[in-house]
């Protein structure tokens, strides 16, 4: 659970258990990865580098909003959510989150993996450019926007389905 005093720098990405080398080029087939973060891609059991841009795109969306944009209430149903590709904005956090954010979203989590941007191009995105200098009263702003996400991020079930999802392997 996020501690409601929680700070930015507190957020840690971690479980890379299953991480292995990449060389350019090569394709993988096997289905592993945890359910809220796996690209249709790996689903679809033919995948590359790609998959990680789009996992990116899920973590971004549930930072900025406390939860999953191919949320369900199993993992089946996660999916084929997932499967399906279709996200939206229509939740409370994002009506503060800016135009340039949504965007990068919507670029990371692009369905075909070949018009997704590469890593190189992510971090050369407008949006990440931007911020990457703060000033003080935007670090406020940011702040309290950012409230709003983390108390949807402690309420995302970590008790159960944050658990299971980590420690599940999908494979088919």
């Amino acid at each position: 659970m996020i501690e409601t005093n929680a700070r930015y720098d507190d957020i840690k990405v971690i479980d890379f258990g299953i991480a292995q080398a990449y060389n350019p080029g090569q394709s993988v087939t096997e289905t592993i990865g945890t359910p809220f973060y796996i690209a249709p891609e790996v689903l679809h059991k033919n995948y590359d580098n790609q998959c990680d841009i789009w996992s990116l795109g899920v973590i971004l969306y549930i930072l900025l909003s406390g939860i999953p944009p191919f949320n369900g209430n199993t993992d089946a149903e996660m999916m084929r959510n997932i499967k399906r590709g279709t996200f939206d904005f229509d939740h409370a956090p994002f009506k503060k989150v800016s135009k340039d954010a949504k965007d990068f979203i919507t670029e990371l989590l692009t369905y075909d993996p070949k018009a997704r941007p590469t890593a190189h191009e992510a971090v050369k995105n407008k949006w990440i450019v931007k911020n990457t200098t703060v000033s003080e009263e935007q670090e406020g702003t940011n702040r309290k926007n950012s409230r709003v996400a983390l108390d949807n991020l402690g309420g995302f079930r970590a008790d159960n389905q944050m658990k299971q999802a980590c420690l599940t392997f999908i494979g088919s």
